[in-house]
């Protein structure tokens, strides 16, 4: 029984979440790289890792380093939390009308986490 959950679960999570392609890489990172904060004063900043990116939270109650992967929700590009406290969570990267990164949120929410400084 454990196994066809699992085998069900792993075809649900293949349907909604696909693994990025190169292109999708090169797309998301665009300007992705450097600093961000919260509302909540929260500090942090996206770097570049090995086989992906590394994001990295300076202070607040999650401070840690944690290895992320670019990846496509649907029409959505962003990135996956891979380790750590947020593993799992989707965060879409949001860009301006000049393609800049504006703002970072997390999938299925209208609200901004993380903003670009």
């Amino acid at each position: 029984m454990n196994r066809r959950i699992a085998i069900a679960t792993l075809a649900l999570m293949a349907t909604t979440m696909s693994v990025a392609y190169a292109g999708d890489f090169e797309e998301a990172t665009k300007g992705l790289y450097g600093s961000y904060s919260e509302p909540t004063g929260g500090k942090a900043q996206i770097k570049t890792g090995d086989a992906g990116i590394r994001f990295v939270q300076l202070n607040g109650d999650t401070t840690g380093d944690w290895h992320c992967n670019i990846a496509r929700d649907g029409k959505d590009l962003g990135f996956e939390f891979t380790q750590g406290p947020h593993k799992g969570e989707f965060y879409i990267i949001v860009r301006d009308g000049t393609g800049k990164v504006k703002e970072l949120r997390l999938r299925g929410g209208r609200k901004t986490v993380w903003t670009r400084n």
